[in-house]
Protein backbone atom coordinates (compact mmCIF):
# COMPACT_ATOMS: atom_id res chain seq x y z
CA UNK A 1 0.00 0.00 0.00
CA UNK A 2 0.85 3.68 -0.12
CA UNK A 3 0.21 6.47 2.36
CA UNK A 4 0.96 10.03 1.30
CA UNK A 5 1.89 12.69 3.81
CA UNK A 6 2.79 16.33 3.29
CA UNK A 7 6.53 15.63 3.49
CA UNK A 8 6.84 11.86 2.89
CA UNK A 9 5.33 8.75 1.36
CA UNK A 10 5.13 5.46 3.26
CA UNK A 11 5.21 2.21 1.29
CA UNK A 12 3.59 -0.74 3.08
CA UNK A 13 4.72 -4.21 2.01
CA UNK A 14 3.47 -7.64 2.97
CA UNK A 15 6.11 -10.35 2.71
CA UNK A 16 5.17 -13.99 2.25
CA UNK A 17 1.48 -13.26 1.82
CA UNK A 18 -0.71 -16.27 1.44
CA UNK A 19 -2.45 -16.58 -1.95
CA UNK A 20 -1.01 -13.29 -3.23
CA UNK A 21 -0.46 -13.21 -7.02
CA UNK A 22 2.51 -10.82 -6.64
CA UNK A 23 5.59 -11.44 -4.52
CA UNK A 24 7.24 -8.59 -2.66
CA UNK A 25 10.72 -9.56 -1.61
CA UNK A 26 14.18 -8.30 -0.77
CA UNK A 27 16.77 -8.56 -3.56
CA UNK A 28 20.52 -8.06 -4.00
CA UNK A 29 21.43 -9.18 -0.46
CA UNK A 30 18.59 -7.05 0.97
CA UNK A 31 19.87 -3.84 -0.63
CA UNK A 32 16.77 -3.65 -2.82
CA UNK A 33 13.10 -4.48 -2.44
CA UNK A 34 10.29 -5.11 -4.93
CA UNK A 35 6.97 -3.33 -4.51
CA UNK A 36 3.80 -3.61 -6.56
CA UNK A 37 1.35 -0.74 -6.91
CA UNK A 38 -2.28 -1.29 -6.03
CA UNK A 39 -4.83 -2.64 -8.49
CA UNK A 40 -6.10 0.88 -9.34
CA UNK A 41 -2.65 2.40 -9.86
CA UNK A 42 -1.27 3.02 -13.33
CA UNK A 43 1.51 5.04 -14.96
CA UNK A 44 -0.53 8.25 -14.84
CA UNK A 45 -1.70 7.95 -11.21
CA UNK A 46 -0.72 11.05 -9.22
CA UNK A 47 0.88 8.97 -6.46
CA UNK A 48 3.03 7.12 -9.03
CA UNK A 49 4.25 10.46 -10.44
CA UNK A 50 5.04 11.61 -6.91
CA UNK A 51 6.91 8.38 -6.09
CA UNK A 52 8.98 8.65 -9.26
CA UNK A 53 9.81 12.30 -8.60
CA UNK A 54 10.70 11.76 -4.95
CA UNK A 55 12.61 8.55 -5.59
CA UNK A 56 14.70 9.99 -8.40
CA UNK A 57 15.52 13.35 -6.82
CA UNK A 58 17.70 11.77 -4.12
CA UNK A 59 20.83 12.40 -6.19
CA UNK A 60 20.26 16.13 -5.85
CA UNK A 61 19.70 16.14 -2.09
CA UNK A 62 22.50 14.96 0.20
CA UNK A 63 22.62 14.86 3.98
CA UNK A 64 25.35 14.05 6.46
CA UNK A 65 28.45 12.63 4.80
CA UNK A 66 27.01 12.93 1.28
CA UNK A 67 24.44 10.22 1.94
CA UNK A 68 21.41 10.32 -0.34
CA UNK A 69 18.21 11.62 1.20
CA UNK A 70 14.74 10.37 0.38
CA UNK A 71 11.24 10.92 1.72
CA UNK A 72 9.99 7.46 0.72
CA UNK A 73 9.89 5.22 3.78
CA UNK A 74 9.48 1.44 3.77
CA UNK A 75 7.32 -0.48 6.24
CA UNK A 76 7.17 -4.29 6.05
CA UNK A 77 5.35 -7.09 7.78
CA UNK A 78 5.76 -10.83 7.29
CA UNK A 79 3.07 -13.48 7.06
CA UNK A 80 3.66 -16.29 9.55
CA UNK A 81 2.38 -19.59 8.22
CA UNK A 82 2.34 -21.24 11.66
CA UNK A 83 -0.02 -18.66 13.20
CA UNK A 84 -1.67 -17.62 9.91
CA UNK A 85 -1.22 -13.99 10.95
CA UNK A 86 0.98 -11.07 10.00
CA UNK A 87 3.70 -9.73 12.27
CA UNK A 88 3.52 -6.04 13.18
CA UNK A 89 4.94 -3.62 10.63
CA UNK A 90 8.61 -2.69 11.02
CA UNK A 91 10.23 0.40 9.56
CA UNK A 92 13.13 -0.47 7.25
CA UNK A 93 14.07 3.11 6.49
CA UNK A 94 14.31 5.24 3.39
CA UNK A 95 14.17 4.19 -0.25
CA UNK A 96 15.41 5.58 -3.53
CA UNK A 97 14.29 4.64 -7.02
CA UNK A 98 16.07 1.85 -8.87
CA UNK A 99 13.66 0.84 -11.66
CA UNK A 100 10.11 0.00 -12.59
CA UNK A 101 8.19 -1.75 -15.35
CA UNK A 102 6.01 0.89 -17.09
CA UNK A 103 2.55 -0.18 -18.19
CA UNK A 104 2.69 -3.36 -16.10
CA UNK A 105 -0.34 -4.28 -14.04
CA UNK A 106 0.16 -4.12 -11.20
CA UNK A 107 3.03 -1.67 -11.61
CA UNK A 108 6.28 -3.27 -10.45
CA UNK A 109 9.00 -1.18 -8.81
CA UNK A 110 12.44 -2.00 -7.50
CA UNK A 111 13.59 0.34 -4.72
CA UNK A 112 17.05 0.70 -3.15
CA UNK A 113 17.36 0.83 0.62
CA UNK A 114 19.62 3.67 1.78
Amino acid sequence: GVQEFKNAIFLWINLGSKDNPVVNDFLDDARQVSWFGGSRMHDESPVIHKLLKMGQQHDDVKVGKDKPHSDIILWCRRYQTDTKKFTPYLCFGRLTYHSHVPQSHPLKFIWKLI
